[in-house]
């Protein structure tokens, strides 16, 4: 497969652009930086700027937290529901939204097909479906691998995706790309993060199809096409 071309993004920050003054469905919305305080909550700079924010999450407490901080209000713009990603029939959805968010969740599913096939169902023919995951190809990863002989990854994880991997896994519930990106996300403000983000941004402008995220956009394929 010839690589498209990608674009390096602070991925929180294009996210949030897609997000603004349309209708969203943000799958695993507690996200990764609960424990960080609202700032580091992409679900809250959603909230602050979409049209209309469902968010689904599994874990109770974690969607208790995220509920405090962007309560729901009374015209139904900001909604939470409880539930598994994989199972979104159960949770009595009866609209569809303008983009669909699936945040760092599918690499951690043991079925992802289950999510993909929740979302389509979902989709309107306009409906943006946004998927983030780490890269399998990602060159940290690969130095790690290489120099130190260790994987550098979440215990939870249960696979590594590359753009073809996840669109031949996406085009099985007719999910089909629309762009590619790669880029950074949030991290707990450091010294040392601020060192990685001033030699590591450049590089991987220059050099995004080694970075350590993918960003994909789909669109719903028609039927019988």
């Amino acid at each position: 497969m010839k690589l498209p071309p990608l674009k390096y993004v602070c991925v929180d920050d294009w996210v949030t652009d897609q997000a603004r003054d349309r209708s969203v469905l943000h799958l695993g919305c507690a996200g990764e930086y609960l424990a960080q305080g609202p700032n580091a909550c992409l679900h809250g700079r959603i909230v602050g700027v979409a049209q209309c924010v469902w968010g689904v999450e599994i874990d109770a407490a974690r969607l208790s937290q995220v509920r405090r901080w962007f309560p729901e209000d009374h015209d139904g713009r900001v909604r939470y529901l409880c539930g598994d990603v994989t199972r979104l029939q159960d949770l009595s959805i009866n609209r569809s939204f303008e983009v669909i968010l699936a945040g760092s969740i599918i690499e951690h599913l043991a079925n992802p097909g289950d999510l993909l096939d929740g979302i389509a169902r979902l989709c309107a023919v306009d409906t943006t479906v946004i998927i983030t995951t780490p890269s399998v190809f990602g060159l940290l990863q690969f130095l790690h691998v290489a120099l130190r002989r260790a994987e550098r990854v979440n215990p939870q994880h249960t696979c590594w995706f590359s753009i073809q991997t996840l669109t031949e896994l996406c085009s099985r519930y007719r999910l089909e790309p629309t762009a590619w990106l790669t880029g950074y996300g949030w991290r707990p403000p450091s010294l040392k993060w601020s060192f990685q983000k001033m030699l590591g941004v450049p590089f991987f402008r220059f050099f995004p199809h080694v970075g350590g995220s993918l960003v994909g956009e789909f669109r719903l394929r028609a039927e019988g096409a």
